[in-house]
């Protein structure tokens, strides 16, 4: 057998294999190259990501401006819009043209780039100038916020005035202080009065009109002294059967029959505020026993009741007044004050005039109405009056006739105490010279 030789390697793959290390450095030094060429451009690739980065923020605020000028945006979509109906109006002159149909095309085309760049104006003009308008249009409703918050505080306040106003309204007009009546005694004819013209449906009553005020200021003067007043003695009650016997001389057929309000049924030796005194507690004292309370505290049944057994004179113990008297004269002094003009303190704010149609002092013109009192004689319809008080026509004393009028007024009034304090005197000693015993009323205190 021939030995075996070691073969000698193969040249053409020792050049491939060298070959292939050759490419090999020369791709590891391009790479070299490459890295350092990469690190050279780093700066200038940041600077190309910063000013891309700077680009998208500038392009995000400008979306954020867009969304927010939504009016301008609303505008630039209308103009597309047109745009859009214009291109579809194009369309169907197109189909309708068959001649003149590159012509059409092209002013189409046209049309449409006229369009595009129209709408790309807007865009761009809502880009730049919406913040703008954006800015000022915030401004300008801060403002206005702030406008309408202090107009609300304003309204608030008028309305407050308006409030403490029309409180002060009320206390004018319907509170008046009392010059004689007390504490208890307001109580009770406040309740008498609004037993008799009582505030329901239909309308005011004795409380609204003020009654309480008008009894109050006429038992404090000259009414309730018995200014001109005949009081002189003998006191003959009225219906009393005989025989009876007054000041030593005896009537066998009693006393005469005198209807209910006539000016000699009043046989009383009390001037009326002490009448009403007297009644008022008498009053209070039949509550009590026939009912359990004082008037003022009863249902408005009881209440009603017992001013029904005043008229019936069913009280058998009165303070020496006939309960029929007394229910006479509350119930007179009552409607006096819910339908007298104001100027005396009752009916205020005319309430009573204006439930019952009267008119008062107003006799077709007093609010410029134009009426004659001829006209309103022979007219075929009534007409209804706005009602006019006396105090109406008065017209304020200047300052210094004030001062006259009250220097004459005080003097009038020192010069009619005098007189009246004479009076007194004189009336006192010709009762005492008289010596029948009869109690004669001077105008004097409460």
């Amino acid at each position: 057998m021939s030995e075996d030789k070691p073969k000698k390697p193969d040249e053409s793959f020792w050049f491939e294999a060298n070959g292939e290390k050759q490419d090999s450095e020369k791709q590891d030094s391009e790479k070299q190259d490459s890295e350092k060429a990469r690190r050279k451009d780093s700066p200038e690739k940041n600077r190309v990501l910063e000013a891309e980065y700077r680009a998208e923020r500038a392009l995000g605020e400008a979306t954020a401006a867009q969304q927010q000028a939504l009016a301008s945006q609303q505008r630039a979509v209308a103009s597309t819009s047109d745009a859009f109906l214009a291109q579809q109006e194009l369309s169907k002159l197109e189909r309708r043209s068959e001649s003149g149909g590159k012509r059409v095309s092209e002013s189409r085309r046209n049309f449409l780039k006229i369009s595009a760049g129209l709408v790309a104006g807007a865009a761009i003009a809502s880009v730049v100038q919406v913040p703008l308008y954006a800015n000022l249009v915030s401004s300008r409703n801060e403002q206005v916020r702030t406008l309408n918050t202090q107009l609300v505080q304003a309204d608030q306040q008028i309305s407050s005035l308006q409030a403490q106003v029309s409180t002060l309204q009320v206390r004018v007009d319907t509170t008046t202080g009392f010059l004689t009546l007390g504490v208890s005694e307001q109580a009770a004819v406040e309740a008498i009065a609004e037993t008799i013209i009582p505030s329901d449906s239909t309308g005011p009553g004795a409380k609204e009109g003020g009654v309480i005020y008008f009894i109050d200021r006429q038992l404090a003067s000259d009414y309730g002294r018995g200014a001109n007043m005949f009081t002189d003695g003998p006191f003959f009650l009225t219906g009393q059967t005989g025989p009876v016997t007054v000041n030593g001389q005896t009537y066998s057929g009693g006393s005469p029959v005198v209807r209910v309000g006539a000016g000699t049924r009043f046989q009383y030796s009390l001037p009326m505020r002490e009448f009403w005194r007297t009644g008022i507690a008498a009053l209070e004292t039949y509550s009590n026993t026939a009912y359990g309370g004082n008037f003022e505290g009863l249902t408005a049944s009881q209440q009603m009741q017992v001013l029904q057994d005043l008229w019936s004179n069913v009280p058998s113990s009165f303070s020496d007044i006939l309960p029929e008297d007394f229910a006479y004269e509350i119930t007179f002094m009552t409607w006096a004050g819910f339908l007298m003009d104001p100027l005396y303190g009752g009916n205020q704010s005319m309430v009573g005039w204006q439930y019952t149609g009267f008119s008062g002092v107003n006799q077709g013109n007093a609010y410029n109405e134009g009426l004659t009192q001829k006209q309103l004689m022979v007219a075929n319809v009534a007409t209804r009056l706005q009602p006019a008080s006396l105090a109406q026509f008065q017209s304020p004393p200047s300052s210094s006739s004030a001062g006259q009028s009250s220097s004459s007024s005080s003097s009038s009034s020192s010069s009619s105490s005098t007189q009246s304090g004479s009076q007194s005197g004189s009336n006192q000693s010709s009762t005492g010279s008289s010596g029948s015993g009869s109690s004669s009323t001077t105008s004097g205190g409460q």
